[in-house]
C-alpha cells in the first residue's frame, strides 16, 4: 500500500492558518452576540423555544479521493447555519425536538467538489405511567469517502431518509415489553451515472424485559428485518435488484451492572436470506454474484459506558451484522469502536477515537470474491467550552482502509478545526 504522509511543505502550513482565521471569523458572523448571552432567540409562551445553532469548520486532508496510488490533498471549509426547536421543554409529558441546517462545503482546489448539504430531522419522546414512547424522522444529504462506497477519484453524494418508533409498556414491576420499526433508505447522487447500488431496509426489534435487580435488566428478544438492494448499471450492464430476509434471536441485559459500568448490550444468532439477482448485457440474463443465498453468524448489538473516574468517561460500541456494499454485494459487517473523553477542567476536555471495521464480502464471483476490507481509525481532539453554549474543538484522524481488491486501499490524515455556537 502507498502511505506517506503530506504536511510538510510551506503551503500547507500557510492553508492551516488560513482555516483557524476562517473558523473565527465564520463564527463571529454566525454566532451574533452568542457569546453575551444563552437564552433563546425566541421564546413561545412557556413551551417552546428556538434557537440558533451552527458551527463553522476547516479540515486539511492528506488523500481527499481515497486513492491508493496518486494522493491529493486539499482543505475544506464548511459554514452550517442552523435552527432548533424545543417543544414541551420538560412541562409535560411530551418533548419533541425540529433541528434543521444546510452546510455550505467548499474546497480550496477542487472547487467542482463544492456543494450544499441541507439536512432536518424530527424527534421526540411520551412518558406516561406504564408507556414511554420515542421517534425520530430525518433527511440528510451528506458526501461520502469511507472507501466502501467510494468511485475511484470522485466523492460520492447520498441522500439518507431514517425513521424510528419504540415503545416499551411496563407490564407489571417486574416484566415490561418493547418493540419498535426502524426505517433507512439510501440513495447516492453519481451525477447520472447510476453507477452504485441504492438500497434500503426496514427493522423490527421486539424484546421482553425482567427486572433481575433494582439496577439491572434481563431481556430476550427477535428482530425481524426485510430490505431492498435496486438496479444500477456496471458499464452496458444492467445489475437487477433482489429483495432480502433477516432475523436475530437474542438475549441481553441493561443497566447499571457496576457502579462505573453501565449500557446494554445483546448477543444471539443473525442469519440473512436474499433472493437470487440476475445481470442483463446485449439482452442476456445471466445470475448475478452478489452473495444470493442464506448465511448466518453471531449477532452483537452493544453499547456500554465506563466511567472509572469522576473526569474520564469511556464508551464501547461493539455491533456485528449484515450490511450492503456501493456495488449492491452483501457483506457481513463487524465493528468495534471505543471513545474516550477526559475532562481537564470545566472548561477543557480531551478525547480520543479507537476504531476498528471488518467488512467481508459474500459474493461468490467476481471482482468481490473473496474480498476482506479493514478500517483502522484513530483520532484526538481538543475541545474548550466557552460561556454560553459555545464550543471550540481541534483534531486529527487517521484513517487506513486495507482491501484485497486492488485499488481499494487507502491512508488518509486529517486536520481540522470547528467552531460550534448556539444562540
Amino acid at each position: 500500500m502507498h502511505k506517506k504522509f503530506i504536511f510538510s511543505d510551506l503551503r500547507a502550513f500557510c492553508n492551516l492558518l488560513q482555516a483557524s482565521l476562517f473558523v473565527a471569523v465564520a463564527s463571529y458572523i454566525s454566532g451574533g452576540s452568542a457569546l453575551y448571552g444563552g437564552s433563546p432567540l425566541h421564546t413561545f409562551n412557556e413551551w417552546a423555544d428556538l434557537y440558533f445553532d451552527g458551527n463553522a469548520s476547516a479540515s486539511w486532508d492528506s488523500n481527499i479521493f481515497r486513492d491508493e496510488e496518486d494522493e491529493e490533498s486539499d482543505l475544506k471549509y464548511i459554514l452550517s447555519p442552523g435552527l432548533e426547536l424545543n417543544l414541551g421543554r420538560g412541562l409535560s409529558a411530551y418533548d419533541m425536538t425540529i433541528r434543521t441546517s444546510y452546510d455550505f462545503i467548499r474546497y480550496q482546489e477542487n472547487d467542482h467538489l463544492d456543494a450544499e448539504n441541507f439536512h432536518i430531522s424530527t424527534s421526540g419522546v411520551y412518558r406516561g405511567s406504564r408507556l414511554d414512547l420515542s421517534g425520530r424522522l430525518g433527511y440528510d444529504e451528506n458526501q461520502i469517502t469511507s472507501g466502501e462506497d467510494t468511485a475511484q477519484r470522485s466523492i460520492i453524494e447520498t441522500e439518507d431518509v431514517n425513521g424510528k418508533i419504540d415503545g416499551e409498556y411496563r407490564l407489571s414491576p417486574k416484566f415490561s415489553f418493547g418493540a419498535g420499526a426502524h426505517y433507512y433508505d439510501r440513495d447516492y447522487i453519481t451525477g447520472g451515472r447510476d453507477e452504485l447500488a441504492d438500497w434500503n431496509h426496514l427493522r423490527f426489534p421486539f424484546d421482553l424485559f425482567y427486572k433481575y435487580t433494582p439496577k439491572v435488566d434481563l431481556s430476550a428478544g427477535y428482530t425481524y428485518k426485510t430490505g431492498a438492494v435496486e438496479d444500477y448499471h456496471r458499464g452496458d450492464t444492467l445489475i437487477e435488484g433482489y429483495d432480502t430476509t433477516s432475523h436475530f434471536i437474542n438475549v441481553g441485559a441493561r443497566g447499571s451492572f457496576f457502579p462505573k459500568l453501565s449500557g446494554f448490550f445483546k448477543v444471539g444468532y443473525r442469519t440473512h436470506d436474499s433472493d437470487d439477482s440476475f445481470e442483463i448485457r446485449n439482452g442476456e440474463r445471466t445470475r448475478s454474484n452478489r452473495g444470493s443465498g442464506s448465511d448466518g453468524q453471531i449477532g452483537l448489538d452493544s453499547g456500554l459506558t465506563w466511567n472509572p473516574t469522576l473526569k474520564t468517561t469511556h464508551n464501547l460500541i461493539l455491533k456485528r451484522d449484515f450490511g450492503v456494499g456501493g456495488e449492491g454485494t452483501v457483506t457481513e459487517v463487524s465493528r468495534h469502536r471505543l471513545n474516550s473523553s477526559y475532562s481537564l477542567n470545566p472548561r477543557w476536555s480531551a478525547s480520543s477515537i479507537l476504531g476498528y471495521t471488518l467488512r467481508d464480502y459474500q459474493a461468490n464471483g467476481g471482482a468481490n470474491r473473496n474480498r476482506e476490507d479493514n478500517l483502522y481509525l484513530l483520532g484526538l481532539s481538543l475541545n474548550y467550552t466557552a460561556p454560553d453554549y459555545w464550543r471550540f474543538s481541534g483534531g486529527y484522524r487517521y484513517q487506513d482502509y486495507d482491501s484485497n481488491r486492488r485499488g481499494y486501499s487507502f491512508v488518509s490524515h486529517n486536520f481540522y478545526l470547528t467552531a460550534q455556537f448556539r444562540y
